[in-house]
């Protein structure tokens, strides 16, 4: 194995995922400058269909408003950083807080078999709803 080839395997060893939070309304021009500089992001975004007076559209939002995900070395932040439309990358005491591989892992396996498309209805927290196959289920979280 020559220089190189070890430097490469390790530097992409020390790659982890972060949540990097961005302007609003930015996520989708972050992800395109990270993608041009060569970095490994990804945004999971899901269908929302509106429907207008006689017409109907259908838009991809951000399943996460304001952050993006992506994979670098966390010793080498400044690229990061000076990406316009980035404002931080989100930590605990001023340490970059890694996402597990599994989590994205998780997120993208979700997406591609569309399980995260939100729900039409604005159903209160803590509201009793049945369906066929889950009668009885309690909505619990966060809005």
């Amino acid at each position: 194995m020559r220089l190189s080839e070890a430097y490469s395997s390790f530097e992409s060893a020390n790659k982890k995922w972060f949540a990097l939070y961005v302007k609003p309304r930015h996520e989708k021009v972050v992800v395109r400058s990270l993608d041009g500089v060569g970095l490994e992001s990804f945004l999971p975004l899901y269908v929302r269909r509106h429907v207008y007076a006689c017409r109907r559209k259908e838009n991809e939002i951000p399943l996460f408003p304001g952050y993006v995900f992506c994979r670098f070395d966390p010793f080498k932040r400044t690229p990061i950083l000076s990406t316009p439309g980035v404002i931080s990358i989100v930590s605990v005491a001023r340490t970059p807080v890694p996402v597990d591989d599994i989590e994205i892992f998780s997120l993208r396996s979700a997406i591609k078999s569309r399980l995260s498309r939100q729900s039409n209805h604005d159903y209160p927290l803590n509201h009793a709803v049945s369906s066929k196959k889950a009668k009885g289920f309690v909505l619990r979280g966060a809005r």
